[in-house]
């Protein structure tokens, strides 16, 4: 067998390395009032909202709002939901929403 003399020996295996995130996030119940749902819960990290699901109310259309602001600022599901009324009320899930993620980031400050 023949071994070259100038190959180096690796004593500890190369890894990248991985970079890791602290999240400081805070899980936030809402109470509902006015609409057919009866609470909303999400998390809320800064001003980042995700995980958005709805206790009753219309269930495909909620799945679609929680989608939809998946990842959204506090500033911009105000701007798209704040004041949207829902039939002969004054309020609907997604006003109800706007002020839950206001809410806890007051809250969370």
């Amino acid at each position: 067998w023949y071994f070259p003399q100038n190959i180096e020996k690796i004593e500890k295996p190369f890894y990248k390395s991985e970079k890791k995130y602290r999240i400081d996030f805070m899980n936030y119940t809402y109470k509902t009032s006015g609409t057919c749902s009866t609470s909303i819960n999400f998390d809320i990290n800064g001003d980042v909202i995700s995980n958005v699901s709805f206790t009753g109310g219309c269930n495909g259309n909620l799945k679609a709002v929680s989608i939809l602001v998946n990842n959204m600022t506090v500033s911009e599901i105000e701007e798209k939901l704040a004041g949207n009324t829902c039939g002969f009320r004054k309020t609907s899930c997604a006003d109800q929403l706007a002020k839950a993620v206001r809410q806890a980031l007051n809250e969370q400050n």
